[in-house]
């Protein structure tokens, strides 16, 4: 998180992408990702910056700003049992989608287990290890990624 984000929230934050950019002048295509709401902080900056940003990697993140119209990649996986980022809200976002996306739930899967911070008791059940959420979500981006 950045050090000078207004109320200690990454989201406000503003500079830290340039200053990123401008370290690794050598890099020419960038890949933002981001779980929860840092998937919504990794598609608001994706569109700011879309000159740089070719892709956008969401995470239990709800696409719920409008980039149908932009040439980004999507790539969007979420978990069937999650109970914060619903998978009955996603089919309301199809809209928002661009022509090149992706989209993968994972079967059995919570909003936890594609961190490493404990489950809270505002999530699903799981009916997998987080062990296999992990290695189904790895797979799933290497694959977009190297597409």
């Amino acid at each position: 998180m950045a050090k000078d984000a207004p109320l200690h929230y990454a989201n406000f934050a503003t500079d830290d992408i340039e200053e990123i950019f401008a370290r690794f002048p050598k890099i020419k295509t960038w890949y933002f990702m981001g779980h929860s709401l840092g998937a919504v902080v990794a598609l608001k900056q994706a569109l700011a910056y879309h000159n740089k940003v070719k892709v956008i990697i969401q995470i239990a993140g709800r696409p719920k700003i409008d980039i149908s119209h932009t040439n980004l990649r999507l790539l969007n996986i979420y978990a069937s049992n999650d109970k914060i980022a619903k998978p009955a809200d996603y089919p309301n976002f199809k809209s928002n989608l661009p022509k090149d996306h992706q989209c993968h739930v994972i079967e059995g899967g919570i909003h936890a287990y594609f961190g490493d911070y404990g489950v809270n008791g505002f999530d699903g059940k799981p009916t997998i290890s987080q062990k296999s959420q992990t290695t189904q979500t790895v797979k799933l981006i290497l694959n977009f990624i190297n597409a």
